[in-house]
């Protein structure tokens, strides 16, 4: 029989817990070919832009060893983000003698700072001009401080009102 030509993973799945302070979470995925013949990686992409992979080289070796680095942006995401990474190579035992693709996945679990209610307001045109809220409240373990609030359109006016102190 032959031995299928593969990339072996370590792992397929990297979870992160990065506090409210990184700015990003980086992992490794680590594989091997633990087939009888080289495979070339064709290509590695997440399917975020915030996610990027990288990885040294791209043929490999019956035996050898690599690693897919990965780099997920924080940005201004909250709560649990699943970002994929697909990895594609030039295996012939893939499906129909295409390659075969291999799914990574990085799982974040990113803490919330503060929970608004509602995420955003408008106005429908010809609606009164009354003012709008949004609520929030701080659902982080440490203390927060509100310095201020702004608007990104010069001609609404934000104003913070505290309701209840801490």
């Amino acid at each position: 029989s032959v031995a299928m030509a593969q990339l072996s993973f370590d792992k397929k799945q990297l979870d992160f817990h990065p506090t409210y302070a990184d700015k990003n979470v980086e992992g490794v995925f680590n594989f091997k070919n633990a087939g009888n013949y080289a495979v070339t990686i064709l290509s590695v992409k997440s399917n975020c832009g915030c996610t990027t992979a990288k990885l040294d080289k791209m043929a490999y070796q019956p035996g050898e060893t690599g690693k897919i680095f990965a780099k997920f942006d924080i940005g201004q995401r909250v709560g649990f983000q699943q970002k994929d990474i697909i990895v594609r190579t030039d295996d012939p035992h893939g499906k129909d003698g295409k390659g075969t693709m291999v799914q990574l996945t990085m799982q974040v679990h990113i803490p919330e700072l503060v929970r608004e209610t509602p995420k955003f307001v408008n106005w429908q045109i010809g609606e009164a001009k009354t003012p709008k809220t949004i609520s929030f409240q701080v659902v982080h373990t440490e203390p927060i401080h509100v310095l201020g609030v702004e608007s990104s359109y010069e001609r609404l006016v934000a104003k913070l009102v505290t309701i209840k102190e801490g």
